[in-house]
């Protein structure tokens, strides 16, 4: 992504409705959170350097933040409040996220050198697909018209978003028997080769309901898609593999 980058103001009006709902006398009684982002001295220097932008998803308190820099040289920060918020992918023009039961696509509406409030990308929200809660984890997409391949946790799988059903499985590990809602191995991590799934990471390679949880110290394991073998084991819950300059 370029420097700056910000969500469309569809997503505004559904934070705006959040907003209105929480107004109850309850609810302004309580104290809201204070959010503060530090970051090292140098970051902003770096961002500009590089003429790039980061996004980043937190779980924990439910934000995707998309990080660049101002033309005065200060940190540009926005952020979006999602339901557990988990895998993006992005060439820049289309980006994929992963939340807790559905698939957002959104594209930069944006034309080239066109801006939006001093913003040179403009993510629209244009479908989502809907998964149920299947744990979802990393995302990647081959290309800006592909259909994302993500991590399904739950049911220790990769699939693919599915207009017939809550997704479509495209691989598991040999060593899960059947695909059941059990969280079997805690399938995490994706990374493309060539356009392919090419390696995932599991925090163990058991096949019995959470068996994984046994295992975190030194279970971890990472696999080989196209040849379904274990490359790497004996780590602590590996997640999120990258294929970057000819190396894993």
């Amino acid at each position: 992504m370029k420097p700056k980058a910000i969500f469309s103001s569809l997503l505004n009006s559904l934070k705006k409705h959040r907003h209105m709902t929480e107004q109850s006398p309850e609810k302004t009684l309580q104290k809201q959170p204070e959010f503060e982002l530090n970051t090292p001295r140098q970051f902003v220097a770096w961002l500009a350097e590089q003429n790039l932008s980061l996004g980043f998803s937190t779980y924990q308190s439910g934000k995707v933040f998309l990080l660049g820099h101002n033309e005065n040289g200060s940190l540009s920060v926005f952020e979006r409040t999602f339901e557990r918020p988990m895998g993006l992918w992005s060439d820049g023009e289309i980006l994929w996220l992963s939340t807790l039961y559905q698939i957002y696509r959104f594209r930069n509406s944006l034309s080239a050198g066109e801006s939006n409030d001093g913003y040179d990308r403009l993510f629209v929200p244009q479908m989502s697909y809907i998964t149920a809660d299947i744990d979802a984890h990393d995302i990647v997409a081959a290309n800006r018209d592909a259909l994302p391949v993500f991590v399904n946790t739950l049911f220790s799988c990769l699939a693919t978003v599915s207009t017939d059903a809550s997704f479509k499985p495209v691989w598991q590990p040999p060593f899960i028997t059947q695909l059941a809602p059990e969280d079997r191995c805690h399938l995490n991590g994706l990374t493309f080769k060539d356009d392919q799934p090419a390696y995932v990471t599991a925090v163990a390679s058991t096949n019995v309901a959470d068996g994984w949880r046994e295992h975190r110290h030194h279970g971890g394991i990472v696999m080989d898609v196209k040849s379904s073998q274990i490359i790497a084991q004996g780590l602590s819950m590996p997640h999120s593999p990258r294929w970057a300059e000819n190396k894993l």
